[in-house]
């Protein structure tokens, strides 16, 4: 159970689980203490037991952390165990449930105080891209289904705005859309749509990197139908930027290409979206 004071401050005697609580023990990371202080931007509490675990099921751990930090200035993360799809031994629901990750994704969503999530680990996610038979590449192809579109990452909520300026001089040449780099900037959003661009996330069609040694940033078009391209840029406090100017794009003449991106892209884009989230979180400072 979880109460507050006239602050906001969680009172609350831990979560209903039975593991190793670390804001309560020998090891001195009381992570509530930071969180309730101010002394801390984010926090990504390793949530990685399955959901029929007897001791530390998904839903107590994360549904308590996010009642603890329903009024504090501190960005909220799951870390989320695929790895353990893969491990010897018992390790519940992750190896008997093949939608263990997807119930996990879909309350990331759910919670309202739940800013994203982690997943560990790195070569755990290229199971399905690699084709391996394992059954964290089963968890995957399930997982996917619940992030069914690209959005923004989570703005720092201690940070101080930081509008970027808009992305210049927008270019389409043989089926790339370039335009110059964005001082400041961390990732770019890329937004399309078949009529007037509003900027919303539904209009999303990739997230892409800021590489250091280019000064003109590039993305390749994979739509065989004319289209509104914008631009916004993501600064390290994950403030979205000011709106580029429209361009158009032009029809290829390629007819093997499909109007939209395929089915299998569109999956492959899912996970990268999902590795990208995990080295956002790791670059955050």
């Amino acid at each position: 159970m979880v109460t507050y004071d006239d602050e906001g401050t969680a009172i609350t005697t831990g979560s209903d689980t039975n593991g190793q609580e670390h804001y309560a023990s020998y090891l001195f990371c009381d992570t509530v203490k930071w969180c309730n202080l101010g002394w801390i931007d984010y926090l990504l509490p390793q949530s990685y037991w399955a959901r029929s675990h007897p001791l530390a099921h998904y839903e107590k751990v994360m549904g308590w952390w996010d009642q603890v930090l329903k009024f504090k200035n501190v960005n909220l993360y799951s870390g989320i165990g695929l790895y353990m799809a893969d491990l010897p031994g018992n390790t519940h629901s992750w190896k008997t449930d093949y939608f263990e990750l997807y119930k996990d994704l879909k309350n990331v969503s759910d919670y309202e105080y739940v800013d994203g999530a982690s997943i560990y680990n790195f070569h755990t996610l290229r199971t399905l891209r690699d084709k391996e038979d394992k059954i964290s590449a089963k968890q995957i192809e399930n997982g996917i289904k619940a992030w069914a579109k690209r959005v923004p990452p989570c703005q720092i909520k201690s940070f101080e705005k930081n509008e970027l300026e808009a992305p210049q001089n927008l270019e389409i040449n043989d089926g790339i859309l370039s335009f110059d780099k964005v001082e400041g900037a961390k990732f770019y959003i890329i937004y399309g749509s078949r009529e007037d661009l509003i900027f919303d996330s539904e209009e999303i069609l990739d997230i892409i990197g800021n590489p250091e040694k280019n000064e003109r940033i590039e993305w390749m078009i994979n739509i065989n139908q004319k289209y509104v391209l914008g631009v916004r840029a993501i600064s390290y406090s994950n403030f979205l930027g000011k709106k580029s100017i429209e361009i158009e794009t032009d029809i290829p003449t390629d007819t093997t290409k499909t109007d939209s991106p395929s089915d299998q892209s569109f999956a492959q884009k899912n996970i990268v979206s999902i590795m990208t989230l995990c080295y956002l979180l790791i670059l955050l400072f």
